[in-house]
């Protein structure tokens, strides 16, 4: 029954249009060279080109999501250190403590950590499949970062499971966009404390002579530390994160192409340290490394005028959580790999002028295994459980019509373990001139992953309802104005609970969510630019998890802010000095913070945050190509931490203290 299901939404399924292929690929080649920041208008930037939301390209205004895009010259110029720099001044988007030392984000309220907002660096999945998160701090390569794609709503329809809440496409630089060679430094000192060091080195080249063959190699390396302030957990034992909290990444990135083949490979290392544990501090820092290694080939057959086809096969294989000590970190011992198998096709046809029809089908394969057999037992060293198959099939037609632009989609999915899932998304979008509106309906879900199935055999997925609203006003050649509204209902959320003593486990919980506004005002000119976003939620009568919950506030979530307010800006004072201060405002938060008389956690309030930052830049310093920055995050010395976002018992754990930092950059375009 379910094959033949399958077999008939296959085809029914057709996609995208003929561009689809470059939709996650940077080595493809685009219309032409994209132009630098300072010489795009507003206008070009309200009507920029987006392909996260339907993996067809629509102008930013006319895309059926709430979109964010951060060019290569925002993410550089604020001189960020890394992706919680970039995110924090998004919208929605803070940031908790898991446990391990281990940072993961939420989003309008909503604990994202394991697997509700999918992170995609060139196409690939970066989370892990055992227990679905993805890691933040000192990780992903920001030097190399072409652009983000920043969808602020669920893409289940379109990219599964772990795409319940956002989804983040991280486009690196291609053959095209590097055409040469690039290197930098970076260097960031917190007080007494190594904030970080980092080298970043890119080359690409389209090699016209055999046939447009474009190829792209990028490094990433370096060393840094969670912080250089002091760690208490709820028990009194205290100890500096110098040592406790190293972060140090390795990721390489191949990328090549030609004519319609496309290939991607990374491999990518975090070696991190804990002492933190779950709850009470262990006696000394153990190490902890998150390893994976990604694989992608698929080719964009041209079957007729507009008609494409996509077949892809995908890989992946990682190490995460991997702790090997027996006897510090005895408690944490977990040894095990995880591997992922996936084969699709997609077919887009672009039907009329008017009407592009898109979808496909594709498959999962997903097995786990313990590496070290011998010390089943130890600390979290558990059998994992059967392999599964997930067989998918997506649909989505994009319409059109001088009245409104409408999207509607579906995604059905099997899986062996939890049975079915199947969600639409309808969209409506119309643009005035100077004036847009959207109207978004989305039901997204979030699938278990293997550690979820271990620790309770009968989890079921996570199922969330999402109606969006969104306008937007140009004033102007050089101001912009844009609110969005949301309501978010999550319904068996599955929610990740440590008794006392540290035995883990996940339980569907009744329903939670949040419901709330957003808001950016946006000004624009050759010399500079600045964007001011606002933005707020609320869960009242939406919350049932009592493990999310504020004692006394309904209106709550722990550890994320109801509002936050951020300021980016840029500014060219001479024509090689670049001067870009940036702030974000943290209003207050709740968590666990200490333990009452009777040793039980208790919760309390985090005081508003705000976080100065500056970063200057000197362009071509002597040569050209060479541009020299220095500035300082944090500048005021605030106590940024992380709080746990569920009743785990977890303490406050430090961020990043104030940091100087200096970056030196040379590239080099080919002749």
């Amino acid at each position: 029954m379910t094959a033949r299901l399958l077999a008939s939404a296959a085809v029914a399924c057709l996609v995208a249009t003929s561009r689809e292929a470059r939709a996650d690929d940077p080595n493809v080649a685009p219309p032409e060279r994209p132009k630098d920041l300072q010489e795009l208008s507003l206008d070009d930037l309200m009507n920029i080109e987006v392909v996260a939301p339907t993996k067809a390209p629509q102008p930013l205004r006319e895309t059926p999501g709430v979109v964010t895009v951060i060019t290569r010259e925002e993410v550089i110029r604020s001189g960020a250190r890394d992706l919680i720099d970039v995110l924090s001044l998004v919208p929605g988007f803070a940031f908790g403590v898991d446990v391990q030392n281990s940072v993961g984000v939420g989003f309008r309220g909503n604990w994202g950590h394991e697997g509700k907002v999918l992170v995609l660096l060139d196409g690939q999945e970066m989370h892990e499949t055992l227990y679905l998160t993805t890691q933040f701090g000192n990780h992903f390569p920001i030097e190399q970062i072409q652009k983000i794609e920043i969808i602020r709503g669920p893409g289940s329809v379109v990219y599964g499971g772990n795409a319940e809440l956002a989804v983040i496409n991280i486009v690196t630089r291609g053959a095209r966009d590097l055409d040469g060679v690039s290197a930098s430094g970076y260097y960031g000192q917190q007080g007494r404390t190594l904030g970080r060091r980092s080298l970043n080195v890119a080359a690409g080249h389209v090699f016209k002579s055999l046939g447009d063959l474009g190829v792209s190699f990028a490094a990433y390396a370096g060393q840094g530390h969670r912080s250089g302030a002091r760690y208490r957990d709820l028990y009194g034992n205290e100890y500096r994160l110098t040592d406790a909290g190293r972060l140090d990444p390795l990721l390489l990135n191949f990328g090549a192409t030609w004519k319609g083949l496309s290939v991607r490979f990374i491999a990518d290392t975090l070696r991190m340290t804990t002492r933190d544990a779950f709850d009470q501090s262990l006696p000394a820092p153990v190490d902890q490394d998150f390893f994976g290694l990604h694989f992608e080939v698929k080719y964009a057959a041209q079957l007729g005028e507009g008609v494409t086809a996509t077949p892809r096969v995908a890989w992946k294989r990682q190490r995460p959580w991997r702790v090997r000590d027996t006897l510090v970190g005895r408690p944490l011992y977990y040894d095990k790999t995880a591997e992922r198998w996936i084969a699709g096709t997609t077919l887009s046809w672009n039907a009329t002028r008017n009407l592009t029809l898109l979808g496909g089908v594709e498959t999962y394969h997903d097995r786990a295994w313990l590496n070290d057999r011998a010390n089943v037992g130890v600390g979290l060293q558990r059998p994992v459980g059967d392999p599964f198959w997930t067989i998918a099939a997506f649909s989505q037609a994009l319409v059109q019509h001088w009245i409104a632009n409408v999207s509607l989609g579906a995604r059905f999915e099997h899986n062996t373990r939890f049975g079915n899932a199947l969600v639409p998304r309808a969209g409506i979008t119309r643009t005035f001139g100077r004036f847009n509106a959207k109207l978004l309906f989305s039901q997204a879900f979030k699938a278990p992953g293997h550690e979820n199935f271990a620790l309770n055999p009968d989890i079921g997925p996570e199922r969330t309802t999402v109606w969006e609203a969104e306008t937007s006003y140009q004033l102007g050649n050089h101001v912009s104005l844009g609110a969005n509204a949301f309501d978010i209902t999550i319904r068996d959320p599955i929610v990740y609970v440590v008794p006392v003593g540290g035995t883990e486990s996940y339980v569907n919980a009744g329903k939670t969510g949040t419901r709330g506004v957003e808001a950016e005002a946006r000004f624009k000119t050759t010399w500079g630019w600045a964007t001011l976003r606002y933005s707020f939620y609320d869960a009242s009568g939406k919350n049932e998890v009592a493990a999310y919950a504020v004692p006394g506030r309904d209106d709550v979530l722990r550890a994320f802010p109801k509002h936050k307010v951020t300021l980016e800006s840029s500014a060219r004072l001479w024509k090689h000095l670049i001067v870009s201060p940036s702030a974000i405002w943290l209003g207050p938060r709740y968590g666990t913070l200490d333990l009452d008389p009777l040793g039980q956690p208790r919760v309390g309030r985090e005081d508003p945050t705000l976080l100065l930052n500056l970063f200057v830049a000197y362009a071509d310093l002597l040569v050209d190509g060479l541009e020299l920055g220095a500035g300082v995050f944090n500048a005021l010395d605030q106590r940024l931490r992380f709080l746990q976002p569920h009743d785990s018992r977890h303490a406050p754990l430090p961020g990043a203290t104030r940091e100087w930092i200096t970056r030196l950059t040379y590239t080099r375009p080919f002749e």
